[in-house]
């Protein structure tokens, strides 16, 4: 399994979610950074599927955003939080709460896989959020455990995003690659 991310899928429903990610996990290190970078990251659009890459200019996604009138997405997994390996029903369990708390605030999203360049590695399922904010999203990805997330703003390239500092805290102000 992919190491590159992580949402904490072994606590329950209220459980403080980063108490569950090992403090010696939380920064993200170089291998890290270099997994992200060799992962696509794909979504199931309406008209075909997306493939986004860290560093790479998605203009399929900027009109998609664009005729939303929306400038900001995010792209976050449910699985092997910490980027600790996790048992597939737990994974699958995470991607659900994940999927429900992306609904109840109300984002369009669309469900795909960050797939590895690395065939040692599984694909992991995930979720692109349209319009969320980088903030929201970072918080987002730390309540659920992850080390990082891929964020973007129309016309930008997409940035792969701490979500922990090195001290455990939200990392909205570490940026990676």
């Amino acid at each position: 399994m992919s190491p590159a991310f992580g949402l904490a899928s072994r606590c329950q429903s209220g459980d403080d979610v980063a108490s569950l990610v090992p403090s010696s996990a939380r920064p993200l290190t170089e291998k890290l950074k270099q997994a992200y970078a060799a992962t696509t990251f794909t979504a199931r659009l309406p008209g075909g599927e997306l493939r986004l890459r860290v560093g790479g200019h998605h203009p399929e996604l900027d009109a998609l955003l664009e005729g939303r009138g929306l400038l900001e997405w995010a792209y976050i997994t449910a699985h092997n939080p910490g980027s600790v390996p996790t048992d597939p029903v737990l994974n699958a369990q995470a991607h659900g709460r994940l999927m429900g708390e992306v609904a109840r605030r109300g984002f369009e999203c669309y469900e795909g896989s960050g797939i590895p360049d690395d065939p040692g590695w599984l694909p992991e399922r995930s979720v692109l959020i349209l319009g969320i904010p980088e903030k929201e999203a970072l918080v987002t990805g730390a309540r659920f455990g992850q080390l990082a997330i891929v964020v973007g703003t129309r016309g930008e390239p997409a940035r792969l995003v701490a979500s922990f500092s090195s001290d455990g805290d939200d990392g909205s102000e570490d940026r990676c690659g």
